[in-house]
């Protein structure tokens, strides 16, 4: 069959030496605390097999939500590089080869993970959002493997919600559009107009914050949000002329698919990922009528990371 090659590649620099980020990414038995797949699904049933280091060493893993599938080692050069062949049994089959490779940068180390693989040609259409997920995920992992190394410990937990009833909202604030690399700085610039405004007595006291996301393309980059405070009943607005950027609006009260993510806004992404991948595998049709969104239950910009809950909440039908 004809099929189309890609190839997916993501790297972040660890405050380690080389050995010692070797040896934790070589040993599988670690994996369930950074692996982007294994951590979105703790539950899933996880083994290792063989002897770490030597080649066969295998790790599978068959869960609800991720599915099921096989790492095996193939070769490995100490410090330098380990390579497995990986297979994904369901929810389909594919086969692909994933790499790790080690440089040393100063006493620090960059990482690097690569996945090489094909898709058959009647999907090609497919190709750059698969890339595109996939580099998500390894992001993720990323984020996860250097700072479970370099605190040893990880600022992100999570506590699965599943289906409830969201109480209905008002809400004030801005809509934006920016690249995704841009999120966090263009995200707390429009949360600090708020509070100037709040402080100012602009506009009412808000109960909590919370943004919209109306875009996510991860392929292009793009995203466009409405960050905003909310509030219990209709805001005053004292002064303020809404226009193409500072929006208000309401939300009824609506079934939604909830998860709760404990702890640093950079691991945000576990939440999401966590999320939309139930609704797919659960089967649940997203709400058109309101967007996804991030509750932030304690205001941004006013908690230790240890101590932010933000809720993703994903209407549904």
């Amino acid at each position: 069959m004809f099929s189309i090659n890609y190839q997916v590649e993501k790297s972040i620099l660890v405050n380690t030496d080389i050995e010692n980020l070797y040896n934790y990414v070589g040993d599988f038995k670690q994996w369930p605390k950074w692996s982007p797949w294994l951590y979105v699904e703790p539950t899933a049933k996880y083994e290792v097999l063989n002897n770490s280091f030597t080649k066969d060493y295998q790790q599978n893993w068959d869960g609800q939500f991720i599915g099921s599938g096989k790492m095996v080692l193939t070769d490995f050069k100490k410090n330098e590089f380990l390579k497995y062949d990986l297979f994904f049994l369901k929810p389909w089959k594919s086969y692909s080869k994933t790499e790790f490779i080690f440089e040393n940068k100063n006493g620090s180390t960059l990482i690097t993970w690569k996945m090489k693989g094909s898709l058959p040609l009647f999907i090609f259409f497919f190709k750059k959002m698969m890339m595109a997920f996939i580099g998500h995920d390894f992001i993720r992992g990323l984020k996860m493997l250097k700072e479970q190394i370099e605190t040893g410990t990880l600022n992100s937990r999570m506590e699965i919600k599943g289906e409830t009833q969201i109480p209905e909202f008002y809400f004030f604030g801005k809509r934006i559009q920016c690249s995704i690399n841009e999120i966090s700085q263009t995200m707390s610039k429009t949360f600090d107009e708020l509070n100037q405004l709040s402080a100012s007595k602009k506009i009412s006291e808000p109960t909590a914050a919370v943004s919209f996301n109306h875009k996510f393309d991860m392929v292009t980059g793009e995203c466009d949000l409405t960050v905003a405070f909310t509030y219990k009943s209709k805001p005053t607005l004292n002064c303020i002329t809404l226009d193409s950027n500072w929006v208000s609006g309401f939300i009824e009260s609506h079934k939604a698919y909830q998860v709760d993510h404990f702890g640093s806004y950079i691991h945000l992404a576990n939440g999401w990922s966590a999320a939309m991948n139930r609704q797919r595998m659960l089967k649940l049709k997203l709400l058109k009528s309101i967007a996804p969104y991030e509750l932030y239950l304690t205001k941004p910009g006013t908690s230790a990371e240890k101590d932010i809950i933000t809720s993703i909440v994903l209407p549904i039908k």
